[in-house]
């Protein structure tokens, strides 16, 4: 090739390919992270009130149950809003009020208690949560319980009519009995409660790829292997490092194996936390980012997923795993250091253990936890140094300007040219495509070394 316009037979085939690929990336453009907006998920406080039939809270525990639709990642619930006839007389003993699982059509495991107004009022009252994850088609209770309170009532309806998110109700046969009572409960027929539930509809993160896993190796078992990690009196923490794709990696997720009964899954859910943390001296330092928990835990394989964390490029990072109440349940070993995924990414060969409640050192555990991290590689611009020779480029797809005194070469060649797409193979190998301000676009297929104009070929003298 000697002028920038007269080749006309560079490999056709792949400038074809290559433009179709081109097409297809701008076509599909970056995922939508944005965090879900809270909003009322369920309401019937607009309803009309039943006002003969208040439902009494002296010494009593009522219940209401409650379900969500169909959303495949679930929900968060941030508050629950109750309308009280509220009376401070007689004593005026505050309500405890919390979410409990559906147990064959009555309430079952606490999955936790919501924190009360300041000062409770006539009208509707807000208790709330820092964010308690629902399942998707799940039947769940909301329980008050109150001690001395004669003159204070729950407002109801016998309205089925409700708005909110697809596919949430509220039941229409509200239940009570005798605070501390563990007998049958007594329906209020054809009546709910005039609440409201506010949370926010969740958003799955795109799935990844596998950057790194030790799934494919069987835990360690025989005599002690639950206990070693056990989550009755330890946190736990697994070292990982990244790869060296140099715009660094986004991570959406990180599944652990967790071994759990049937009777303590509500505990384990509520109870574990899931962190990155800086890696420090050998030991979990800052942290980075907590990891959202999954609407349910389950004995086996579970997700805790971010919207999209960035991750530097060969850096080494923990996965802490911090409980908050001791729970018979616990995170699985595997005695194999062996592990698959994306180029340059490791597990540690050991783990760490520290006293559940945050004392204590960090002690060294021979097992590595087993794990599995998605997410993806990022995409960034390509930067060339000043003087234009060939740049440590690592292999992957890079969109945005480009950097350097580079461009000024290629206007000296008569190309005013912005970057549109860049890729490079694991060969060294790069597809540059440059569109001019005259929208021409002009392909460029060798080294990463920046060409001169000979090397430049006009994609028009090479289509037809």
């Amino acid at each position: 090739m000697t002028t920038l316009l007269s080749s006309r037979f560079i490999l056709p085939g792949l400038v074809l390919t290559f433009l179709g690929l081109l097409i297809v990336l701008l076509a599909v453009g970056s995922p939508d992270r944005a965090s879900a907006q809270s909003q009322a998920l369920v309401s019937n406080l607009d309803e009309p009130e039943n006002g003969s039939r208040e439902v009494i809270l002296h010494n009593r525990e009522n219940t209401q149950q409650f379900t969500t639709g169909s959303n495949a990642a679930g929900y968060t619930l941030n508050s629950v809003k109750i309308d009280l006839l509220w009376s401070g007389l007689g004593g005026g003993a505050a309500p405890t009020v919390a979410v409990h699982a559906d147990n064959n059509g009555r309430p079952g495991t606490k999955l936790a208690t919501l924190a009360s107004p300041q000062a409770l009022a006539d009208g509707v009252n807000t208790f709330t949560h820092s964010g308690l994850g629902l399942a998707p088609s799940t039947s769940y209770f909301v329980v008050i319980e109150t001690g001395q309170n004669p003159f204070s009532r729950i407002r109801m309806t016998r309205s089925a009519d409700e708005e909110g998110a697809a596919g949430w109700s509220i039941s229409n046969r509200a239940s009570y009995r005798a605070r501390g009572s563990t007998g049958a409960y007594f329906s209020v027929s054809s009546q709910s409660w005039k609440m409201a539930i506010d949370g926010a509809v969740r958003t799955a993160p795109p799935p990844g790829q596998v950057l790194v896993s030790n799934w494919q190796w069987e835990p360690s078992s025989g005599p002690g292997s639950l206990e070693r990690g056990s989550f009755r009196d330890h946190d736990f923490a697994q070292e990982f490092t990244t790869g060296g794709h140099k715009p660094g990696y986004t991570l959406y997720s990180v599944e652990l194996h967790l071994a759990v009964t049937l009777s303590n899954l509500a505990n384990l859910r509520n109870n574990l936390g899931v962190a990155i943390h800086e890696s420090s001296g050998g030991a979990p330092g800052d942290l980075v980012a907590t990891l959202t928990k999954p609407v349910a835990v389950s004995n086996g394989f579970n997700k805790y997923i971010h919207a999209g964390l960035d991750l530097s490029p060969s850096t080494s990072y923990f996965v802490v795993m911090n409980i908050s109440t001791p729970t018979t349940a616990a995170v699985k070993d595997t005695v194999s250091d062996g592990e698959t995924g994306a180029a340059g990414w490791t597990i540690g060969n050991s783990s760490l253990e520290r006293k559940w409640d945050g004392t204590g050192e960090w002690e060294t555990l021979s097992q590595t936890k087993r794990l599995r991290i998605r997410g993806e590689p990022k995409r960034a611009p390509l930067s060339f140094p000043s003087d234009c020779s060939a740049a440590a480029i690592t292999p992957g797809l890079y969109q945005g300007e480009i950097t350097g005194d580079c461009p000024s070469l290629l206007r000296d060649q008569g190309v005013n040219a912005r970057h549109v797409s860049f890729s490079l193979d694991e060969l060294q190998q790069v597809t540059l495509t440059l569109e001019s301000d005259d929208f021409d676009t002009y392909l460029y297929l060798g080294s990463v070394t920046v060409p001169g104009s000979a090397d430049w070929t006009h994609m028009n003298d090479n289509i037809g």
